[in-house]
């Protein structure tokens, strides 16, 4: 059985310091789970920077001037730009990015170990077909109903992703 693959952010309560979450990557190359970090919405902590909406966004591999490897871009995050996923241990570290590491106090470990891990499981998309999509689920939010699978991983159902669209810029 083939699975389109994709990715999906579930993200957990916001917290006053950082917005943790969950990062899944699923097809038929199997299933890959980390934890993530972002900054918290600008409400809570008057930073200025918000983490990308919860949506739909295409991704591509880019080379990272900062981190001197390729790493995967969200596209079409308006009103946000240049928002990559990328190795992150406390929230200090970014402008808005998704980090992907081991859920820690205060932020992640282990981010360059897990950024590896997952980097092997989105170039096995990337280099037979396009990137995986990535859905940001707001906490809450339960669109995406999980079908299990005995013996197998967690998929996600076929029919209950939308499609992925450009956000809309607002005039």
């Amino acid at each position: 059985m083939s699975i389109s693959p994709r990715m999906f952010l579930m993200r957990q309560a916001p917290m006053p310091r950082m917005q943790r979450g969950t990062l899944w990557i699923i097809g038929s190359n199997g299933l890959y789970q980390c934890s993530t970090l972002e900054p918290p919405v600008t409400t809570m902590n008057r930073s200025g920077i918000d983490p990308v909406p919860a949506g739909a966004y295409r991704t591509t591999l880019q080379q990272s001037d900062k981190h001197q490897m390729s790493v995967p871009l969200l596209l079409d995050t308006y009103p946000r730009s240049a928002i990559q996923i990328h190795i992150l241990n406390h929230v200090g570290e970014t402008k808005g990015c998704i980090g992907v590491g081991v859920e820690a106090p205060g932020g992640l470990t282990e981010s360059q170990k897990t950024f590896q891990q997952f980097m092997e499981h989105y170039l096995s998309y990337v280099q037979v077909a396009t990137p995986p999509p990535l859905y940001i689920i707001a906490p809450g939010q339960n669109v995406f109903p999980p079908i299990a699978v005995p013996g197998l991983e967690l998929l996600f159902a076929e029919q209950s992703m939308p499609p992925i669209e450009s956000h809309q810029v607002k005039q």
